[in-house]
């Protein structure tokens, strides 16, 4: 298991449903759907921040 392989896929997905869906997605669905789509094994920490306004 590659822990940084992991969490590097977990960004890039969050990046993709960010993207396909809205920029002011709820973080903590975004966070849950880019963990169901990752095909590594491995665990992460996260810090998801919302900024409004920028």
């Amino acid at each position: 298991i590659n822990a940084g392989l992991y969490a590097q896929e977990l960004m890039e997905n969050c990046k993709k449903v960010v993207s396909e869906e809205n920029s002011s997605s709820n973080p903590g669905h975004v966070l849950v759907k880019s963990a169901m789509e990752a095909k590594s094994l491995g665990s992460s920490t996260a810090l998801v921040a919302v900024l409004i306004g920028q």
